[in-house]
């Protein structure tokens, strides 16, 4: 049966074979080899000769990540599935006299909600189908520019090499980098700045910047992207995303705004009280509540449909009055600045993602928010 396997792998210097069996099942019982992404599976864990005190299951994608489901004395767990694509399940069991045994199993995730969205602006690859660059970067030292694509573990760092198959750290040669071009992993339309005192920072002295251990593109408080992207009536954003200044000349400092900024649709910080606001639809608090603004590193999630306007950060839905909403179309956005360019909303801060859908996406919200902190790791 293909979702059980046996491996023999263990130590401890008996005559008796150690091994263990992984078994995946759905929540009636049933032996299974796939699942839809988000579906609980059911893992359990048989080892033969040893008796195991000590179980630890995960998942690993073909890209990669890795998300640790369980590890303890139960030699059972459930899994609500957050990877996709082609992934391995791994069981492993010890005991105290350092038997162990280890085994792995293929298993297909059907369906990725997050690759149905509109555009993917990342420092990791997402869609698997994309084999194009993340960036395009210029070299401070020369203003020359190159493409860079993933590193082996399918994000951008200084080993990320030009098409040339010089390591990006290599080719800036200590030089800072700025972004032109963050592409769209969906092709659909891709984040552009060609003023080169508006590009946003990819690099310092020849070093990818990283928050917390992985690139991101850092807006110095007068760098933005604009985008050709024709949007709808309704969206929803996922953003992975940091504010370092409020207040003073960044008092509605833009995260995003997808239509021409007076009458937009807009995830905005507003440093002149603690609140947050989406579109005009403006959510007041105090300092004592979640969603007071900080300079932390957040997940922040929007859907915008006039009224029906919601607002999450870091899976929690925040709360405030509803105001007079707008619900338009637009052909232009922004990333890191109002869309009608006023100096006094740049971006202070960094972003390392930016999910777009033309549609409601509420119903996968958790699905989709699971999947990139299970990237990030922010909550």
């Amino acid at each position: 049966m293909p979702s059980i396997l046996t491996r023999p792998s263990g130590g401890g210097g008996g005559a008796t074979p150690k091994s263990i069996t992984l078994a995946v099942t759905d929540s009636g019982g049933n032996p299974i080899t796939e699942a839809g992404f988000s579906s609980e599976i059911f893992l359990t864990a048989t080892e033969a000769g040893f008796t195991a005190t000590s179980y630890r299951f995960y998942a690993i994608d073909s890209l990669g990540v890795v998300v640790n489901i369980y590890e303890g004395a139960n030699d059972n767990t459930s899994w609500s599935i957050s990877l996709s694509g082609s992934i391995r399940l791994f069981a492993e069991a010890s005991d105290d006299d350092e038997n162990w045994a280890g085994v792995d199993v293929n298993f297909t995730v059907i369906g990725n909600p997050i690759l149905d969205a509109d555009e993917i602006y990342s420092i990791r690859l997402i869609n698997g189908l994309y084999t194009g660059a993340l960036i395009n970067v210029r070299r401070s030292s020369d203003n020359a520019t190159d493409d860079f694509y993933p590193d082996s573990n399918d994000r951008i760092s200084d080993s990320s090499e030009n098409g040339s198959g010089t390591a990006l750290s290599t080719w800036l040669g200590g030089s800072d980098g700025f972004v032109t071009k963050w592409y769209d992993q969906q092709e659909n339309a891709d984040a552009i700045q060609i003023t080169a005192g508006a590009q946003p920072q990819i690099a310092s002295s020849g070093t990818v910047i990283l928050q917390d251990g992985l690139a991101t593109i850092d807006f110095g408080g007068a760098n933005y992207f604009t985008t050709l992207a024709t949007k709808a009536t309704e969206n929803t954003v996922y953003m992975v995303a940091k504010c370092d200044t409020f207040g003073g000349t960044k008092e509605n400092t833009r995260l995003i705004d997808l239509h021409d900024g007076l009458a937009s649709s807009s995830l905005i910080l507003d440093g002149t009280a603690t609140r947050m606001k989406n579109s005009s639809w403006q959510l007041t608090n105090t300092a004592t509540n979640y969603n007071a603004r900080d300079t932390n590193r957040h997940l922040f999630s929007a859907y915008f449909k006039s009224a029906s306007n919601a607002f999450r950060r870091d899976a929690a839905t925040e709360t405030g009055s509803a105001g007079t909403s707008v619900s338009i179309a637009g052909t232009t956005s922004t990333i890191g600045i109002r869309g009608d360019f006023q100096n006094t909303t740049f971006l202070d801060g960094n972003i390392q993602e930016i999910i777009i859908f033309n549609n409601d996406q509420t119903s996968n919200q958790t699905v989709i928010e699971d999947n990139i902190n299970n990237y990030y790791t922010i909550y």
